[in-house]
């Protein structure tokens, strides 16, 4: 498999947990020397939320 980016949807509507999601992506990325790819539909507060918390990342 050619796998070039670790990716996500939503991960507060999908997964509920914005930190623990975004925290294991990141990190898989790391691990492997691959981009990261989240797909966010979200809005307000939570989508607010997930982009600076991706951000610090």
């Amino acid at each position: 498999m050619d796998i070039d980016f670790i990716g996500g949807v939503d991960p507060y509507s999908i997964d509920g947990a914005i930190e623990k999601t975004i925290d294991f992506t990141v990190q898989l990325a790391l691990d492997h020397n691959k981009g990261i790819d989240i797909h966010l539909h979200e809005s307000g507060e939570s989508g607010l939320k997930t982009v600076e918390y991706l951000i610090k990342k």
